[in-house]
């Protein structure tokens, strides 16, 4: 279950699209989904509405407007109402145009909360079918490498977590609980595996544009978030040489509008904040 907080569900969530129940915790499997998404806005450094989402007790407390969980009821608690509406709505979460969590992610959340949200128990999980249609390798078979790169990832603070059960889905590079541990460094020594890494989680680190340079050789590289970081124009040269790439988020970096227009073929740009610009781009 430690593995599956980035699976990508392409069914609908009815009861026919899962296998049997497994169990999830909150440790393992919810603080992980909101670390990755909500705690640079509900954390130690900011709280937004007075909410803090790094903690179990602090959830619990909710938000300036009230409680945010109703204990055994998910469609009454506030946090799984937000993350359902239309990313549209001024009261979405995730806010400032970040990306919302994928299926499997609400449908964790629902699920604790349906079980009264335990903190350290586990809770029952209904694990996601695979899709029916068989899809296109993402990235080599991760299995032959995975446990000397989950060594290497510990050594360096960072995580390194397969997308999904499917072992040609590749990794997610993950660096949201300690960003600051993320140079330039990290990402030379991670060479041996930059063909499994599907995404990358970059945000908030210490890399500049030589860490780009080093991120041009992850072949397969999907979605890269590289928000609030230090690089600058100098870097759209390593980007276009991303052919994989469908996903980027540069907001809050010294990127300039003029220069990403060189950036085409991609599903989505997020790019907020001055120098860029502050509208989401969608390339079809």
């Amino acid at each position: 279950m430690k593995f599956w907080s980035s699976f990508i569900i392409t069914c609908c969530l009815s009861s026919s699209c899962f296998l049997k129940a497994e169990t999830a915790s909150f440790s393992h499997d919810i603080i992980p989904v909101l670390e990755k998404n909500c705690t640079s806005c509900h954390g130690v450094k900011k709280q937004k509405a007075g909410l803090r989402l790094d903690s179990y007790h602090l959830i619990l407390e909710g938000s300036e407007n009230g409680p945010i969980i109703k204990a055994g009821n998910a469609q009454d608690s506030e946090l799984y109402r937000r993350l359902n509406l239309n990313p549209n709505d001024e009261e979405f979460m995730p806010a400032g145009g970040k990306p919302p969590l994928k299926p499997y992610e609400i449908e964790l959340i629902k699920q604790w909360i349906i079980a009264k949200n335990p903190e350290t128990s586990t809770f029952t999980f209904s694990k996601p079918n695979l899709p029916a249609v068989i899809q296109e390798k993402a990235a080599p078979d991760y299995r032959p490498k995975l446990r000397e790169a989950l060594v290497l990832a510990e050594k360096l603070n960072i995580k390194l977590v397969p997308r999904s059960l499917v072992p040609t889905d590749g990794l997610i590079l993950r660096t949201a609980s300690n960003p600051k541990r993320c140079t330039d460094e990290t990402l030379e020594q991670l060479a041996p595996y930059q063909d499994l890494i599907v995404e990358a989680e970059l945000s908030r680190t210490q890399i500049t544009d030589k860490g780009v340079s080093y991120l041009r050789h992850f072949k397969n590289l999907q979605v890269l978030d590289i928000a609030f970081t230090n690089v600058t124009n100098q870097a759209l040269e390593s980007l276009v040489q991303l052919k994989a790439l469908k996903k980027l988020n540069v907001s809050g970096t010294h990127m300039t509008a003029s220069a990403l227009k060189h950036l085409s073929g991609l599903d989505h740009m997020w790019v907020f904040n001055e120098p860029a610009v502050s509208v989401i781009k969608a390339h079809k």
